[in-house]
């Protein structure tokens, strides 16, 4: 796959190679897929963002991409997408599930979107997810990724993580308590999930301490996925 970026401020993407008539413009650092390398009538002929095909002008283009910043709308809560000059994708949070947001879509689809129509690809791959703490508003979208009962809502075919990180803190249940952080000491948490074999034992409903709801189903699908898990701290 022969790639380009555009290397202006915005430029132009044209319906053919001789037409002024503009399909959309493009913006600076924008990932656009050579077609051919051959021009035709002095463009190339590239599928960029949303279209299949269009031609623009290979002035426009250079070969060195930038970092991307998505803030996705996800209403409550966060999401953002990054992707690294070396093209690495990282997602940290992803809003409520597409059941709770009011429009029926969460930050899956935007993930899905980008790798399905921008960069016509059938696998969705992120080096990083990243959940930054147990809320439903945070984990939801990322939970839509990774639950195989939702695959129908994707473009994609396959989704790949190969890392995922989050803060330690979990919801638990036991005997005694429905929901709750775990156990203090010193007015600290320290039932903290680390390693996959830590989140493991805490899905085992022999467990004296268990993952709790919706945590815990989403948990699953995470183990379910073999992304190497681990807990960010400092």
């Amino acid at each position: 796959m022969n790639v380009k970026y555009v290397s202006i401020e915005s430029a132009k993407l044209y319906a053919t190679s001789d037409s002024s008539k503009v399909l959309t413009e493009l913006l600076w650092g924008d990932q656009v897929v050579l077609l051919s390398t051959k021009k035709v009538n002095g463009r190339y002929n590239v599928r960029a963002r949303w279209v299949k095909s269009g031609y623009i002008d290979p002035a426009d283009l250079g070969d060195q991409p930038l970092l991307e910043l998505y803030f996705i709308d996800v209403g409550q809560g966060d999401g953002v997408l990054i992707v690294t000059p070396d093209r690495k994708h990282i997602l940290i949070d992803g809003g409520y599930t597409r059941e709770k947001q009011p429009h029926g879509k969460s930050a899956a689809d935007f993930v899905d979107w980008k790798f399905y129509e921008e960069y016509g690809s059938d696998t969705i791959e992120l080096d990083a997810m990243i959940s930054s703490h147990p809320d439903a508003d945070h984990y939801g979208g990322l939970w839509d990724l990774l639950n195989e009962e939702k695959k129908e809502e994707l473009d994609t075919k396959f989704v790949k993580v190969h890392n995922f990180y989050h803060a330690g803190v979990s919801w638990w249940k036991s005997d005694e308590k429905k929901r709750f952080l775990g156990n203090k000491d010193g007015g600290m948490l320290h039932d903290l999930i680390s390693t996959k074999a830590s989140v493991q034992k805490g899905l085992n409903e022999n467990s004296p301490l268990r993952l709790q709801g919706e945590w815990a189903d989403f948990l699953k699908c995470v183990v379910k996925s073999k992304a190497n898990i681990e807990r960010l701290s400092y």
